[in-house]
């Protein structure tokens, strides 16, 4: 009997070792129940029969106990410790390794970097390109583009400060605006005369035309000056003689964006109108930045009255799904060919490097 107790205790024991790492709450309910054993053996001697079934009972259920109560808590203590080894031994593995967000982070940052460098190397050597060819012209010139693929803007002009020049027929792309959106702030039609005259106006430049719409619908200019301050114009500046209003090739990048963008100012209707007569201009009126590209909405000016010239061209070029906006003013020419030339080489060189993007 005492032999078997002894071998019973001992691979209890070594159980227990085995499993002590793991399994420490085996260990303890085995220790437990060979305590109990040992303890039973020892002091049932001393009891009758129905005081040792009693304490039998009691005995196997408290170890039964024990061991349920032990083995849950085990359980819960053994998940968290594998959770935090696994929690080591991945971060141990991973040491070496970067964090997949802070990849992400750089990654996105170097894509905004790259796209910043490629946005300067662009405007960089477009600008460089103008300036060249500028170098050696006498006439004033200030030159805006709009990239509506890349969303970038460039600009230049040959003066130390910024150029004020009249728009000449420019301007009348800004009264059809100006004529629109007063008609849409009113819930108003163009009558059958206002459409004529608009058409008149834009496809054919006549000046008759702009001044009856000038005159008869927008309170005598009062629209217009108002078109230019709600858009931001800050540097056009209405005139009486509505030709000699002043403007700069950026402010006109801020109208056509309102013409050929969406638009707060125009309904898609209203601009739609302003792209389709724009592109119908008659074929005497095709010339400026029509050189870029056999795609083009445009709006022409000139006043020619002396040998002291303003030529002007703005518009929209397009090739496939490349598209720019682009104003070029010029100021002092010495002929109407002169400012002519200058503004289609200028729409040219835009167009070599904007549309190989």
């Amino acid at each position: 009997m005492n032999k078997t107790k002894y071998m019973m205790l001992f691979l209890g024991i070594v159980v227990g070792m085995v499993a002590f790492l793991r399994y420490w709450w085996l260990f303890i309910a085995i220790c437990l129940f060979f305590m109990s054993y040992l303890y039973k053996e020892k002091n049932l001697k001393r009891l009758n029969n129905h005081q040792k079934r009693r304490a039998q009972i009691f005995l196997w259920t408290g170890t039964i106990v024990a061991v349920i109560l032990l083995g849950e808590l085990g359980v819960h203590a053994t998940e968290r410790l594998d959770a935090k080894v696994s929690d080591y031994m991945t971060a141990y593995k991973n040491k070496d390794k970067p964090d997949p967000k802070v990849l992400a982070q750089q990654k996105k940052e170097k894509e905004r970097q790259d796209k910043e460098q490629k946005q300067k190397d662009l405007s960089n050597q477009l600008i460089n390109l103008w300036k060249e060819y500028a170098k050696d012209k006498s006439p004033v010139i200030d030159i805006a583009v709009y990239d509506m693929q890349s969303n970038q803007e460039f600009q230049y002009t040959n003066q130390h400060e910024q150029p004020l020049i009249p728009t000449a027929s420019v301007i009348k792309v800004s009264v059809l605006t100006a004529l629109l959106h007063k008609h849409q702030e009113e819930q108003t039609e163009l009558s059958e005369l206002e459409i004529k005259s608009a058409e008149n106006m834009i496809k054919s430049s006549d000046n008759n035309a702009t001044t009856y719409l000038i005159d008869n619908y927008l309170d005598k200019a009062t629209s217009i000056q108002a078109l230019f301050d709600t858009l931001e114009m800050n540097d056009s500046t209405y005139n009486y003689h509505w030709g000699q209003t002043t403007t700069t090739a950026k402010d006109q990048i801020k109208l056509l964006k309102n013409v050929f963008m969406p638009s707060d100012y125009l309904i898609d209707s209203e601009r739609e109108y302003i792209q389709k007569l724009m592109s119908e201009v008659d074929i005497d009126q095709a010339w400026g930045v029509g050189a870029g590209s056999s795609h083009v909405a445009l709006k022409n000016g000139w006043l020619t009255d002396t040998n002291d010239c303003v030529i002007n061209s703005i518009g929209q070029v397009m090739n496939g799904d490349k598209k720019y906006l682009i104003a070029v003013f010029t100021n002092h020419d010495q002929t109407m060919a002169e400012g002519k030339q200058i503004i289609e080489q200028l729409t040219k060189i835009t167009s070599d490097i904007l549309f190989q993007q």
